[in-house]
């Protein structure tokens, strides 16, 4: 599993970022897209766009706060992209134009001096500093060891593992249950809670989907009758509605950490070390790189790691593709892959041979 930040680290930037974060209710009448070159001096740290909440000030705007501009002006990416280097002034007048033409209530997030999000106004904020304060005091409560913590442009994840809920997949092949807990604040997906497989010989980890909760960003439209900028706080029914998502999230990560439902996960396992490839691992590869869409170094790590690892059944495949995502650079990236190879893991008898019929 590949490592990141330690939980102290989790900490202090989380509260860091809660101490800076803002979030503004309001009409898109009241954004106002601004090229740098229009900005007085001393702005380059808002990029080449600013944008403008209302009176409240100037925002940089990031890749994403950017996307998801496009996306509700329904501007087709590409072009948005283009005018954004090409032709600044053309793009500014264009989006402010959509948001004066078709005015809609929009949630603004910001952190710092960014508007890193631009949201629907059903959105429901649920904050990375709460989903740490309900979880991870369970974790430690209970001797879950976090063996992995980020924190990326878009996303908090916390992987957890137990030493008391193990097992064998092989004779001394070690598993240990465990959990990865992710959200993300601006859009880019929901709360989740996932069962993961952490194997002690090569410290992978193995994210099983089939059995995740999810609770999407999804709440009551706000009421924004003045028209104007409101800074969003949460209502009484808002805080008693959190508090009980967190009550479920934390009931959730107690369930996933369940020896029947480990023994089910290890019994799949050892399945999966009996099912061997019926053709050459270059042409596996090939094919699973086409049915999980991986980029072609990720297929050529995944090879690599088979090869190495020596084991040509769906448990090795699934492995190499986990022991590759160690080497990936971006940990959102990692996270699917591990995601990826708890997908390859379950994959029932007709799934594997359509996989290995190359």
């Amino acid at each position: 599993m590949k490592e990141q930040m330690s939980i102290e680290e989790i900490a202090a930037m989380l509260k860091a970022q809660k101490s800076n974060k803002q979030d503004f209710i309001c009409g898109t009448q009241e954004l106002r897209m601004i090229e740098k070159s229009r900005l007085a001096s001393g702005t380059d740290s808002y990029g080449e766009y600013a944008l403008a909440i209302g009176r409240k000030g100037y925002f940089g705007v990031t890749a994403t706060g950017h996307r998801q501009i496009a996306e509700r002006i329904q501007i087709p990416w590409t072009y948005y992209k283009r005018s954004m280097t090409t032709a600044p002034r053309l793009h500014s007048d264009m989006v402010n134009f959509w948001h004066q033409h078709e005015p809609k209530v929009r949630l603004v997030r910001t952190m710092y001096n960014d508007a890193r999000a631009v949201l629907s106004d059903k959105y429901r904020p649920l904050d990375n500093y709460d989903l740490a304060e309900a979880v991870v005091p369970l974790l430690m409560g209970t001797g879950m060891e976090l063996k992995s913590c980020a924190i990326t442009d878009s996303k908090l994840y916390l992987k957890a593992v137990s030493e008391r809920i193990v097992g064998e997949v092989r004779v001394g092949d070690v598993v240990q249950a465990g959990v990865c807990i992710s959200n993300s604040e601006i859009g880019q997906g929901s709360v989740k809670v996932e069962p993961l497989v952490f194997r002690l010989s090569c410290k992978n980890g193995m994210i099983v989907t089939d059995h995740s909760f999810n609770a999407r960003h999804v709440g009551r439209a706000y009421d924004n009758g003045t028209g104007g900028v409101e800074q969003f706080y949460r209502d009484e029914t808002r805080q008693a509605d959190d508090k009980a998502l967190w009550m479920k999230v934390r009931d959730v990560v107690s369930g996933t950490l369940d020896q029947v439902r480990f023994d089910k996960l290890l019994a799949g396992m050892r399945e999966a070390t009996t099912r061997e490839m019926t053709a050459n691992p270059v042409g596996v590869t090939d094919v699973t790189q086409k049915m999980f869409s991986l980029t072609d170094d990720e297929k050529g790590g995944v090879l690599d790691a088979l090869i190495r690892g020596g084991d040509l059944t769906q448990f090795g495949l699934s492995n190499a593709v986990t022991r590759h995502s160690q080497d990936v650079d971006d940990y959102d990236r990692a996270t699917n892959l591990e995601r990826i190879g708890g997908e390859i893991m379950v994959l029932t008898q007709p799934k594997w041979g359509e996989l290995v019929a190359a």
